[in-house]
């Protein structure tokens, strides 16, 4: 008799403000079970795909670490017995309910990276996709949505971005930039789905819609001079690796 596989793990990494609600969107679209999540609020129009209880382990987790999403808690990580039989139910429940691949998108998972693969490792295959967007496009996002002042909002993009990249030189896995055009995009979400295996339909209408940013036009972000050159390395290292990738 042949033994069913563990159905597949889908992380959905990136910064806030960054894309990663289009793209959990967009994969469940196409069957990627992430359970129960928001699909509506005021600052995503179609929600932002995130399980709560996901996102309430992780502010827990957050917490317990002296840290918040936006004051990103030193590393290495600790975590209670308690908060690991959460992730553990919280895993299971979703690879159980799940017809064919399963995931969860949260930007704190970026963070958090280590304590959901301490559930995940020997149990699932687990494939990551990643979505990266303008350093000035986040940090006006997080203004017009937080109040939060552009530098800490630049700063705190570098330290999301940072932790992408140190991902991706671990395991290179798709990544989508949220700066393009929507016929760009839509065909680099295509290439994505056939890099993780993933089985693709065409869905009228698609997820994404140009609607989705809340600031969308890249050229107008000349007039917000970047001048930190850590911030424009990572930026240009982040595009360097979706041409690659796209092309």
């Amino acid at each position: 008799m042949q033994i069913a596989q563990p159905k597949p793990c889908i992380l959905i990494l990136g910064m806030h403000r960054s894309g990663t609600s289009c793209l959990a969107g967009s994969l469940q679209q196409q069957g990627v079970h992430l359970g129960e999540v928001h699909e509506w609020n005021p600052h995503n129009r179609k929600g932002n795909r995130e399980n709560p209880k996901i996102m309430e382990l992780n502010e827990s987790l957050f917490a317990s670490n002296q840290g918040s999403w936006d004051h990103p808690p030193k590393q290495p990580l600790q975590w209670s017995v308690q908060q690991q039989t959460q992730r553990d139910q919280l895993i299971q429940a979703l690879s159980e309910a799940a017809a064919q691949a399963w995931g969860f998108k949260d930007p704190r998972t970026l963070i958090n990276l280590s304590f959901w693969l301490d559930g995940l490792r020997g149990k699932f295959v687990v494939r990551y996709i990643g979505s990266f967007r303008h350093p000035l496009a986040v940090a006006l996002s997080l203004q017009k949505r937080n109040g939060t002042p552009l530098e800490e909002g630049l700063a705190l993009w570098y330290h999301y971005n940072q932790r992408l990249l140190t991902c991706w030189e671990q395991q290179p896995f798709p990544l989508l930039s949220f700066d393009v055009e929507p016929e760009v995009y839509s065909h680099n979400f295509k290439q994505a789905c056939a890099a993780s295996q993933l089985s693709f339909s065409p869905v009228d209408p698609p997820f994404f819609e140009n609607q989705l940013r809340s600031t969308n036009n890249i050229d107008h972000l000349q007039d917000y001079p970047l001048t930190e050159q850590n911030y424009l390395d990572c930026y240009a290292r982040l595009q360097n690796i979706y041409l690659n990738w796209a092309s």
